[in-house]
């Protein structure tokens, strides 16, 4: 039985021995105002580094090894879910839980206390003249 193989077979097994480890520390150089995390290099200015190894958009937390955002998903054992997890008497509303009986959601982003109304993102006990 007679094998025939392409020049570009082998430049892909090459290829594939290089990226095989050989046990020697891989060094990361950072530019500028970079920092090292792990094996990458990030903004600190804009990212975290989480746990040593992942870097994250500034105000995200690690789930394992994704990011998530705190204000807009929950992270559990199952992994990362969206929303907001409110106790059993509350709503959510927004980026917030509320309370139903002492409180209303306003356009699916604001909460006031009953009797108040909002304009934008703010309550008032009376409605503006000037709220659009």
């Amino acid at each position: 039985m007679k094998f025939k193989f392409s020049k570009s077979f082998f430049v892909a097994i090459l290829l594939l021995i290089q990226l095989i480890p050989t046990g020697e520390s891989q060094q990361v150089v950072c530019e500028n105002r970079q920092r090292q995390c792990g094996y990458r290099c990030y903004d600190p200015y804009v990212h975290s580094c989480l746990m040593g190894s992942i870097v994250c958009p500034s105000g995200h937390r690690a789930c394992g090894v994704q990011c998530y955002d705190p204000l807009t998903e929950t992270c559990h054992s199952g992994g990362i879910t969206g929303g907001l997890i409110c106790n059993n008497d509350q709503q959510p509303c927004g980026y917030k839980c509320y309370n139903p009986q002492s409180e209303k959601c306003h356009s699916g982003r604001t909460v006031c206390a009953n009797g108040q109304v909002a304009c934008g993102y703010r309550c008032y006990k009376t409605l503006p003249e000037n709220c659009k």
